[in-house]
């Protein structure tokens, strides 16, 4: 991970250099929506597309589709089609998306389960939770009427802990949404946690898979290590994109490496000890990323693939 939060053009560069054939940009919120004026997104385009790349997808990070005020609801959808909107004119093939916990529930850090006694989440008495789900498609039926009216495509990345974190929780949303508009970022170090076998969703959800993160971990939390590192299956992974017909992105996402990124946190939380800093480290991140090329490649050929 480069760079989370505006300006970008710095992190493009650094990508590029590395010999990189694609970038993913984010919206993480209603601030940086202000930072892609038209003018800045054809800056962005042109920039992407000097540096012989391509842009892979918008990742947009705000929340509200199954807030319990239908309100917040309609607001996140109107968010939505202003960031879908900016990724039109980025270029971008797809929007992606995590799903919402139920109510917007703000769970305890995945990455600190390891070191917590009880793992737990205090929530209100007498909450529906079939109503908050039906609030919650009827929140996608609106995205993918905003893809459809835009010309664009809504893929869902797992999450822990969301109303999309594994292959069934996918295909339900398919089922009810009923939109070809809406598909699947596979994600094996969010699967991998939630007791999945990220080849096995590849084959359960053949024809839905828009795009592809890569990064590993050992299933105990959503760590984003070089992959390699952790337990997941690469070799059974990439055959399993191989099978289906996978001819997409891989979009490399190395959050938890050493020289990453981060988040900055907001100013009401606390202090996070492990927090990063907002630009990478230019030598640690891209030893990183060469590393991970190297065996990227390596898997590919053995799986009589090509990794351009």
């Amino acid at each position: 991970m480069f760079r989370w939060t505006p300006p970008y053009e710095g992190a493009i560069d650094q990508i590029a250099l590395l010999g990189w054939k694609g970038v993913e940009l984010t919206v993480w919120s209603e601030e940086a929506m202000q930072y892609y004026t038209p003018e800045k997104n054809r800056e962005l385009r042109r920039q992407i597309a000097d540096r012989g790349m391509e842009l892979t997808g918008v990742f947009f990070g705000m929340s509200g589709s199954s807030d319990a005020e239908a309100a917040k609801r309609d607001e996140f959808v109107e968010f939505f089609k202003r960031a879908t909107d900016i990724g039109n004119q980025l270029g971008s093939p797809k929007m992606i998306i995590c799903a919402p916990p139920p109510f917007e529930f703000a769970y305890p850090k995945e990455m600190g389960r390891p070191n917590i006694q009880t793992f737990s989440l205090d929530i209100p008495k007498g909450l529906d939770f079939d109503r908050n789900y039906e609030d919650f498609i009827c929140s996608v039926r609106k995205l993918a009427d905003v893809c459809e009216e835009l010309d664009n495509r809504l893929a869902f990345e797992p999450h822990p802990h969301r109303y999309m974190k594994n292959a069934d929780s996918m295909l339900r949303i398919l089922e009810h949404v009923g939109s070809d508009r809406v598909g699947m970022n596979i994600d094996p170090s969010h699967l991998f946690p939630m007791g999945e076998m990220p080849d096995q969703v590849a084959y359960r959800l053949a024809g839905h898979v828009f795009g592809v993160h890569v990064s590993d971990n050992d299933g105990l939390t959503n760590g984003h290590w070089r992959p390699g590192k952790g337990k997941i299956d690469w070799n059974a992974f990439f055959r399993a994109l191989k099978a289906i017909g996978y001819d997409g992105n891989i979009t490399v996402e190395l959050e938890d490496v050493p020289g990453a990124a981060g988040l900055p946190s907001s100013p009401f939380e606390p202090v996070d000890p492990l927090a990063k800093p907002a630009n990478a480290d230019p030598v640690r991140i891209a030893k990183e990323y060469k590393l991970t090329e190297q065996f990227l490649k390596q898997i590919c050929r053995e799986e009589g693939l090509t990794l351009v």
